[in-house]
């Protein structure tokens, strides 16, 4: 509706907010190629006015959704871009804005050692004006980092803190990726049964705020869990769950480790044709992401079977 009025009106400025307004509730909705158009719309405006700080803003809106469609090549150098045009004092919180989207790009690339410092900048540029929201913020990624890096206490203690910070401020939506974070990290300290109760909760919330993404991430969790317990059926049976609502989402990595799981289980089940057939799969869906490292990993498990 706002970029009917702003047309209407030949409202250049508030055609771009439109935009990127309309990118970010793309995101939130889990829409990722319309978040992208909408960003590219909006990114153009301030590119012909040549008002590089805007430009700058909008490459770090861009960066996240980038990073959804696996198009991470482009979101480091959109990042690059955006960090040698805010330079000066004043741009604080737009940098830190293109840090926490980076450290966020680490960490879902398997970088999560690379996380942790565009953390700390993130935090330091906003020592003054750190709100609650963004500290919960700061310290949900700082946790996902330290889970990563198996410092799983450490983790906890970034969880817990976030999680109060953010229920204070009614975010119940982050509260619920928070738990289910929480989830993971007990699963890794090898606490399965806690974990497994964490997810059943946290899946209920996940219901009822109809995110499919996080419910896949979930079903992906458990048939990992399973694994891990050497009950191959139920680990299959999450496997493929995950595996058709990545597909559905178009998450191809996410949609790979599920077939990569699905493989394990079936290698589990001595079902070998079966097992070669999901690893083949999930190898080339890793090598069209250039994630190397989880392509070998495949490759060994082939050569193993």
């Amino acid at each position: 509706l706002g970029l009917i009025v702003a047309n209407a009106v030949r409202d250049t400025h508030s055609r771009m907010t439109c935009l990127r307004t309309l990118a970010q509730a793309h995101m939130v909705a889990g829409t990722f190629r319309g978040a992208l158009r909408a960003a590219d719309q909006a990114i153009e405006i301030p590119r012909e006015l040549g008002d590089a700080v805007a430009v700058a803003d909008l490459e770090a809106t861009r960066i996240p959704i980038l990073a959804h469609l696996e198009r991470y090549a482009e979101a480091r150098e959109a990042g690059r871009r955006a960090l040698e045009v805010l330079q000066e004092p004043a741009h604080a919180v737009r940098r830190c804005r293109v840090r926490m989207a980076l450290a966020d790009l680490a960490f879902r690339t398997d970088r999560p050692r690379e996380s942790l410092p565009h953390i700390s900048e993130a935090e330091s540029e906003l020592a003054r004006c750190l709100t609650p929201r963004l500290r919960g913020v700061l310290a949900k990624n700082r946790g996902n980092a330290r889970v990563a890096c198996n410092r799983v206490r450490a983790a906890a203690r970034q969880f817990q803190l976030a999680r109060d910070l953010l229920a204070a401020e009614g975010r119940d939506h982050t509260v619920a990726q928070i738990d289910y974070n929480a989830a993971y990290a007990e699963f890794l300290g090898g606490r399965h049964e806690e974990a497994l109760r964490r997810y059943a909760r946290v899946e209920e919330e996940f219901l009822r705020l109809e995110d499919d993404r996080h419910l896949a991430h979930i079903a992906l969790d458990r048939a990992e869990i399973h694994l891990h317990l050497n009950l191959p059926e139920d680990a299959e049976t999450f496997a493929r769950s995950a595996e058709r609502r990545f597909r559905k989402a178009d998450l191809a990595k996410e949609a790979a480790q599920a077939a990569q799981y699905v493989a394990c289980a079936a290698a589990l089940k001595n079902d070998i044709e079966a097992a070669d057939e999901a690893y083949t799969l999930a190898e080339h869906r890793y090598a069209e992401l250039g994630l190397r490292e989880r392509q070998v990993a495949c490759l060994v498990a082939r050569g193993h079977l």
